[in-house]
């Protein structure tokens, strides 16, 4: 009998537990959501996408980010709460954890402070700077970590996000000129070897054009020539120049002009500042060319003095 009240008292016992632990999740349950009140962040562009590309090397771009903090509320209790903390504020912990090799990125501050309501808007500064070698149009990527820690009964928020940005071209080319002085007899032409030194971020396309060419002289250039995007990447273009050739000793030079334009090989329309190679062309010698049109004139005033010669005998006979 004792055991069977032990037993007893065991069940009653056991099933008023369960029938607690029932009721106290039915209650939780049942408060969760009037009860919510929860941060959610957003992080973007102040200004959208940044649609012009950053200039590598030489410039400094200043970007603005925009941080959204929205405030998430159940219908009574979470909205009582965020009342209550209408008046204070909260911090925003902005971190970058990465960011491309070819670049330098830096916020001019990591904290930010903003009030407490359903909506809030913070905003910072960002300065990047990008290397010369940083890939032509190709995106880079920027990895933030936004927090906000728990605002009292107000639940924080951690997020990742990524924003992207374009590096421009870099149009820079080295040129090596092995001569620019040759001495050529009138007959012979002179040919001088154009050598280019890709130092941008992308594959380019050079274009030649002489500016000027002597009167009676004559020259040719490569019109163009594709330059790898690696760097030291090097083509050859070649100038010839054909100089003066009319009948008589020539002892004179000139000097040729050739002026180089890096552009951006997909798009020769994105330009970078030309470089300019000048040659010197010497002409020291004999040229027989053009006696053909003299001998004609010998045989023309030959053939009259004959005339006049026989004329003359003709009327004294």
């Amino acid at each position: 009998m004792k055991n069977l009240k032990k037993l007893k008292k065991s069940l009653i016992l056991s099933f008023l537990l369960i029938i607690l632990f029932i009721s106290s999740a039915s209650i939780s349950k049942a408060l969760e959501p009037p009860y919510r009140a929860s941060v959610t962040i957003e992080l973007e562009w102040a200004d959208e996408y940044p649609t012009t590309p950053i200039a590598p090397r030489d410039e400094i771009a200043i970007l603005e980010l925009k941080v959204t903090m929205n405030i998430i509320t159940g219908a009574s209790f979470g909205a009582g709460v965020l009342e209550g903390y209408l008046k204070s504020s909260a911090v925003i912990d902005l971190i970058i954890i990465d960011h491309p090799s070819w670049c330098s990125v830096t916020l001019n501050q990591t904290l930010l402070e903003t009030n407490i309501s359903e909506k809030e808007e913070a905003f910072c500064t960002l300065y990047i700077h990008v290397d010369e070698n940083a890939p032509a149009y190709e995106e880079g990527i920027i990895k933030f970590r936004v927090n906000i820690s728990d605002l009292g009964l107000i639940k924080g928020d951690s997020k990742i996000f990524n924003l992207s940005f374009k590096p421009s071209f870099y149009p820079i080319i080295k040129t090596n000129l092995p001569e620019i002085t040759k001495r050529i007899d009138p007959t012979s032409n002179a040919v001088f070897p154009i050598e280019i030194e890709n130092y941008g971020n992308a594959e380019t396309k050079v274009l030649f054009d002489i500016l000027e060419i002597p009167e009676g002289w004559t020259a040719t250039v490569t019109d163009s020539l594709i330059v790898a995007k690696e760097k030291g990447s090097e083509e050859t273009a070649y100038l010839t120049v054909y100089p003066s050739r009319n009948f008589g000793y020539h002892y004179n030079e000139a000097l040729i002009s050739v002026k180089i334009t890096p552009t951006f090989a997909e798009n020769i329309n994105i330009t970078g500042e030309p470089v300019y190679a000048n040659f010197i062309i010497q002409n020291r010698g004999f040229s027989p060319i053009g006696i053909e049109i003299y001998s004609i004139f010998f045989v023309i005033i030959a053939i009259a003095i004959y005339t006049i010669i026989l004329f003359i005998k003709k009327r004294k006979s």
